[in-house]
């Protein structure tokens, strides 16, 4: 499943003629929302043309990028964007989002590993390395890194989905149910079929 990954700030009307490296951006983060990613990053260019030492622009072509499914292109710009601004976590994360997606499981260990020591509050670069270890069947690892998950975002439905997952995985009937009610209450819808099939009473 092809997943989307957006970058969420204040938008300002989209300006019809953009000069300057904020207008472009603007447009570029109006563009992401609207779904248009070829748009979005052809704004972000511009805007870093203009603005070569702005690590959000960088970190937003490897977002557009990523969107568009150009995954091994999305590492460059990430990798400008975490040398201009070395502790901004969430860089590393959009890094190794694009790294997952290529397959690249220990790449996307070492770099969210890398996150971690400069950001260690954030939900998704825990449910990230969860989804590598689910992958190699080393579910009690999963397990862990969900429980931080969850730990740092408490509604994060997808986590407790994951992690009824590794739990049912583990002969964790129990424990695997009760995430499934919790995931269905955070709005994951398919955790009624996995209740409905697992969880009879």
């Amino acid at each position: 499943m092809k997943r989307l990954y957006f970058v969420l700030l204040f938008l300002l009307p989209c300006l019809c003629e953009a000069q300057t490296s904020k207008e472009w951006f603007l447009q570029g983060q109006q563009a992401l929302t609207e779904k248009n990613h070829e748009k979005a990053l052809d704004c972000f260019e511009k805007a870093s043309e203009l603005d070569k030492n702005n690590p959000e622009i960088h970190a937003c072509i490897g977002v557009a990028l990523i969107n568009l499914g150009r995954y091994s292109k999305a590492i460059s710009p990430l990798k400008t964007a975490q040398k201009l601004s070395p502790l901004e976590g969430k860089y590393y994360y959009y890094q190794a989002v694009a790294l997952d997606s290529m397959g690249k499981a220990r790449e996307v260990l070492e770099v969210t590993s890398k996150a971690m020591k400069v950001n260690d509050k954030q939900s998704e670069v825990y449910a990230l390395r969860a989804e590598v270890y689910i992958r190699q069947k080393e579910y009690n690892t999963a397990i862990a890194n969900l429980n931080k998950a969850i730990e740092i975002n408490r509604r994060n439905g997808l986590a407790y989905m994951r992690r009824a997952y590794a739990k049912h995985r583990v002969v964790d009937s129990a424990g695997a149910c009760a995430d499934w009610k919790l995931a269905l209450g955070f709005g994951i819808k398919e955790a009624q079929q996995m209740l409905d099939e697992h969880c009879k009473e």
